[in-house]
Parts: structure tokens; C-alpha cells; sequence
């Protein structure tokens, strides 16, 4: 087995593993109140997951406590679209030298089949 298609079935393998994703942003956001004598009350943090879906800007409230594993998911997706790009760069290499070799095998001499049974 060739390094490209051992590395490919690793890429696979490390796929497999990664069980829960999510796609987009996860923003902070504090609400601010200004008190008549100039201090000002903030409450939050409050989160806000965004994400591009389907054409369309989607976004959904998160809540506290679930923000440190919607970081996490958010953390899987960037490193499985990692590997899916290191996956198809990989399997492009494994196509341009499988056509590099096929055309090389073309290109020897032989001759034609009538020939070869007269000579015979």
C-alpha cells in the first residue's frame, strides 16, 4: 500500500471519530443598561451561534452552560474540514500519478498483432 492511500485511510479513520460537529460562529454578547448616575449594569454573557445554511444566515440562541461544548463541536468541524481537504488533495496526487503511469504504459512499442503472428 502506497504512503498517499495509508495517510488516506488514517484521514478516514480519524473522521470516524469525530461524533458531533457544528458549522459557524459563536459570539458573545452582554446586554448594557446605563444607570442615572453614570455607572453602567451588563448583564450576560449570552451566546449566539450563526451559521450560513442553505443560503440563509440561521442563528440560535445558546445557552450558558452548553457554550464551552458548542465550542468543542464547533472546534470538530474546522478540524473534519481539515481532513476532508487533505483528503481530496491527496486522492488528486494518487489520480495524476495513476494517469502518469497508464500513459507511460501506453506509450511502449508493440507491435501490431498480424505482425507478430507472420514473424512468429
Amino acid at each position: 500500500m502506497s504512503d498517499a492511500r495509508r495517510e488516506q485511510t488514517q484521514i478516514l479513520e480519524q473522521m470516524g471519530r469525530i461524533t458531533r460537529m457544528r458549522r459557524g460562529y459563536l459570539s458573545e454578547q452582554y446586554n448594557r443598561k446605563k444607570n442615572p448616575d453614570g455607572t453602567e449594569r451588563r448583564w450576560g454573557p449570552y451566546y449566539t451561534l450563526q451559521a450560513w445554511v442553505g443560503g440563509r444566515n440561521r442563528s440560535e440562541r445558546i445557552p450558558s452552560e452548553s457554550a464551552v461544548q458548542v465550542r468543542q463541536d464547533l472546534q470538530n468541524y474546522e478540524t473534519f474540514s481539515g481532513l476532508c481537504e487533505r483528503y481530496v488533495d491527496l486522492s488528486e496526487g494518487i489520480a495524476k500519478a495513476d494517469d502518469a503511469d497508464s500513459k507511460k504504459k501506453s506509450r511502449r512499442f508493440r507491435r501490431p498483432s498480424a505482425e507478430r503472428s507472420r514473424n512468429s
